[in-house]
């Protein structure tokens, strides 16, 4: 039979997705001298700050839905970012 190739996995479907709430800019730490506020493999706790997106210059704290471990951290810091993007999974 045809091997068929697995589906794509839509990251916006993980129940631990994260994605921004605006069109704006991610930013992965309070100020450009400070840590990141996560790393992969952190624990989070609902509530936490996960990052900043920036838009029209209001800093709006994305901040974790949940209790959870930071899985992946699928935006750069600085990187523009779109509203519904995918921005950390959280497990």
């Amino acid at each position: 039979g045809a091997v068929t190739a697995p589906a794509p996995v839509n990251l916006a479907d993980h129940p631990g997705a994260v994605t921004a709430p605006m069109v704006g800019t991610a930013y992965a730490s309070p100020d450009p001298g400070s840590s990141p506020f996560i790393r992969v493999g952190d624990q989070v706790s609902a509530g936490d700050p996960l990052l900043i997106v920036e838009a029209m210059k209001v800093m709006n704290e994305i901040k974790a839905p949940k209790d959870g471990r930071v899985a992946q951290i699928l935006f750069e810091n600085a990187q523009p970012v779109e509203f519904g993007e995918v921005l950390v999974i959280l497990e």
